[in-house]
């Protein structure tokens, strides 16, 4: 089941310093990032329905936040597996009849000075990246599915859908390849508003409301 792969690559996530994604790792558990968000300065929307504490029915131990931010336009969205965070910003446009999402690493002061985050050298290596998802809200349930990698391989390689993109090989064996997106917004809203039924998963996460947020 792809579950167990979706909470196991987040919390490689949630482990990687300051929720930076490395240019080196396969962070993301399906394999597909962008360099350009998925919103534009203009289109971002709100949908108050998704704020408060979500969780899946038969797991108590992870857990997603989302909260409003001041500028009234965006969220932050903090993921946590086995009491280990990742803070994300997140955006919210609608396409089409449906609404997606994009996450992207909030970088936070380094909790200790010995940090690898205070090196320059290694910071310089660091790449923030761009991970978008098709979400579904209805009452006090959650649905969330991303955008794969292996659905998106198989329409590349079918020539159903067309995008800008790189393939990065992983370091290490047996991690699979990452497709990085590099088209730029404009492009990349139409090809979700034209492929997203191709290139999500199928079998979205489901969540369920825990309580309200208070920010």
């Amino acid at each position: 089941m792809w579950k167990a792969g979706f909470r196991a690559t987040l919390m490689a996530l949630s482990a990687a310093a300051a929720c930076i994604f490395l240019t080196g790792c396969n962070l993301t558990g399906w394999g597909v990032t962008s360099v350009h968000p998925l919103y534009g300065t203009s289109d971002s929307v709100v949908e108050p329905a998704i704020l408060g504490y979500w969780s899946p029915a038969d797991d108590k131990t992870e857990t997603w936040k989302f909260f409003l931010r001041p500028d009234g336009q965006s969220y932050t969205a903090i993921y946590r597996s086995e009491g280990v965070p990742a803070k994300l910003i997140a955006h919210l446009v609608r396409l089409g009849d449906q609404l997606y999402m994009d996450t992207f690493p909030e970088v936070a002061q380094a909790e200790s000075k010995k940090s690898q985050l205070n090196n320059p050298v290694f910071t310089l290596h660091l790449v923030a990246c761009h991970v978008f998802w098709r979400i579904h809200v209805t009452g006090d349930v959650l649905k969330m599915a991303p955008l794969d990698r292996d659905h998106l391989e198989k329409a590349l390689d079918d020539r159903t859908v067309s995008i800008a993109h790189e393939v990065q090989e992983p370091e290490s064996d047996g991690a699979l390849p990452t497709i990085i997106l590099t088209a730029p917004t404009e492009s990349l809203q139409e090809f979700v508003r034209t492929a997203g039924d191709k290139v999500f998963l199928a079998e979205p996460e489901e969540l369920h409301r825990k309580g309200l947020t208070h920010h």
